[in-house]
């Protein structure tokens, strides 16, 4: 019986953190849509990993947000429209560096795996 409410309160909570992640994304919409094509890479990296603890994801995730975030500064300083958004998405150097950065978390995954494994 514990386990079934356990169950059901958790289905809840993950249903309000869905609506409440939907408003914050129309919300800020601009802002979404560049992290939405800035950080493909990570849902690969979360896709790929095999691993329980999803090293790799969390790796991948940390440094292509870092890649994101001069642009993403750069549109809430030049005005958070979505033209903006549009203009620095489609720029080829941005999206250069935001998949390097994960490209830099893919290496940095690999080169710890085999530091700690010699």
């Amino acid at each position: 019986m514990a386990k079934k409410r356990n169950r059901k309160q958790r289905t809840w909570q993950g249903q309000l953190f869905l609506v409440l992640g939907i408003i914050t994304g129309v919300i800020f919409l601009p802002s979404s849509f560049l992290l939405m094509v800035g950080m493909v890479p990570t849902p690969v990296a979360v896709f790929v990993d095999r691993s329980r603890k999803k090293t790799k994801a969390l790796t991948v995730g940390s440094m292509n947000l870092a890649g994101c975030s001069p642009f993403l500064f750069d549109l809430w300083i030049r005005g958070h429209d979505f033209d903006t958004s549009m203009s620095i998405a489609l720029d080829p150097k941005a999206i250069i560096v935001m998949y390097a950065a994960a490209g830099v978390g893919y290496l940095l995954d690999w080169a710890m795996t085999g530091v700690v494994s010699a």
